[in-house]
């Protein structure tokens, strides 16, 4: 596609220069749909070749977003606010005042227990999880300094362990920080992922699914443990992608996408 070419691909309609400079196709919503779905199979075999896969096809295709941000040791001023975050949700869930943490602006869905949806068993819900750590955490920048914790969380945290008081439990959660983790980010989120124990999570961080994860969950609930292609895109371009199964994670990044890393401390 060049900037010479005057038709969209799909349905053969006159482009626009503006549409000729953006894309090969029209501003037809299904062109749009197909033309991408077309750019990921094309991605999928491609990676699959680099990869050494000889059967893409059986990996199911969705697209995740994308997050690039530098890991630095966590800041004491972060602590500190988390701190005085947590000390303030732990005592009004004591006082049985709690309040939710509002979720995160963004095209994203709670799961569980909407809609009827069922709980994932065992291996499926691996299988998602691996999927979620593919875009390395975009809905997890929200948390910073209050890791989505509100009193109605920790109110049930304290009445699960009716033996702790408020401020071992304050302690309790502070144990888990990382010592380094993503540079503005919720602050348990490090290099390899959530430092918060699932049982000890928001339950915004245990349900909440970006689009891309609600259509695998669907396909999850049809077919069973399928492994996934996780394609990761920002801006309308492919970055890279994730090949995952029961046993094993492979990533794949195209040259034209390559570009330095974030620093990362060296601890």
């Amino acid at each position: 596609m060049t900037l010479l070419d005057r038709n969209c691909a799909v349905c053969g309609a006159r482009l626009t220069l503006h549409q000729r400079a953006r894309g090969p196709t029209c501003d037809g919503w299904r062109c749009r749909e197909r033309a991408l779905g077309h750019a990921l199979e094309a991605h999928r075999a491609e990676a699959a070749v680099a990869l050494g896969i000889e059967r893409p096809a059986d990996y199911a295709l969705f697209v995740v977003p994308r997050t690039e941000r530098p890991v630095v040791p966590l800041p004491a001023r972060r602590k500190r606010r988390f701190h005085a975050h947590l000390r303030r949700a732990v005592a009004a869930a004591a006082r049985g005042e709690g309040e939710a943490v509002p979720a995160p602006e963004g095209p994203a869905d709670v799961s569980e227990g909407e809609g009827g949806l069922a709980p994932l068993p065992e291996a499926e819900t691996r299988l998602l999880g691996q999927a979620c750590a593919a875009c390395r955490g975009t809905c997890c920048r929200h948390g910073r300094e209050h890791a989505f914790l509100g009193g109605l969380r920790l109110a049930r945290t304290l009445a699960a362990h009716p033996e702790a008081t408020p401020e071992q439990a304050v302690a309790t959660y502070l144990a888990y920080l990382p010592e380094e983790s993503f540079e503005d980010a919720c602050v348990y989120q490090g290099p390899r992922g959530c430092t918060l124990p699932r049982a000890l999570r928001a339950d915004l961080c245990n349900a909440y699914l970006c689009a891309g994860l609600k259509s695998y969950r669907r396909h999850l609930a049809r077919h069973g443990p399928t492994p996934g292609c996780a394609v990761v895109r920002e801006d309308n371009r492919i970055a890279r992608s994730a090949f995952f199964d029961a046993g094993r994670l492979r990533r794949y990044e195209p040259a034209a996408a390559r570009c330095p890393r974030p620093p990362t401390s060296s601890g």
